[in-house]
């Protein structure tokens, strides 16, 4: 059976007690089952926090990991940070693209793969860097996010990833490894 918006943002908010310092916390709860927190859904959250409408728009809004629409099952994020731009960041970015057939902002048509930039994900260390779901990628070039993308294409999600792809950039196969 499943539940519908309404009954899962109040039981939501009720299990962190209706504290509207857990904003946070039920919006990704939200975003994490529906794919997205909908202008419904912001409705629904500020009415049972009892929080204006527009501090839960706001905070949709402002973090990249929210989103007021829906979003593919599998979603790219590059980092458009200053570091990973100077780094090849946005031969990446043109390499996903390329690979997807989709701009940077939209979901392939079947619903499937959404591509985005995303801020910094704490990884400057070691850019240009991706997000695929919640697996970070690090040390991209336009190579690897090509390797990456066919995977993502052929394999789905994120978790595959980790266990099938390591581009060598001498021969361009795949071999087991971690990025």
């Amino acid at each position: 059976m499943s539940i519908n918006l309404a009954t899962f943002v109040k039981d939501t908010c009720l299990a962190v007690g209706n504290d509207s310092s857990r904003l946070m916390d039920v919006a990704e709860s939200v975003q994490a089952r529906f794919g997205h927190v909908s202008a419904e859904a912001i409705d629904l959250i500020a009415a049972q926090l009892k929080v204006p409408r527009v501090e839960v728009e706001g905070l949709v809004t402002f973090y990249a990991f929210l989103s007021k629409q829906p979003k593919g099952k599998v979603i790219v994020r590059v980092c458009n940070d200053v570091v990973d731009m100077m780094n090849g960041g946005a031969d990446v970015a043109a390499s996903f693209e390329k690979e997807f057939g989709i701009r940077i902002g939209q979901t392939t048509a079947d619903g499937r793969i959404s591509l985005e930039y995303a801020p910094c994900i704490g990884m400057s260390d070691q850019a240009p860097a991706a997000m695929v779901n919640a697996t970070i990628l690090t040390n991209l070039d336009a190579g690897k996010a090509k390797v990456v993308a066919q995977a993502i294409l052929k394999e789905g999600p994120a978790a595959k990833l980790v266990r099938v792809i390591w581009a060598t950039e001498t021969t361009g196969t795949i071999s087991s490894g971690p990025w």
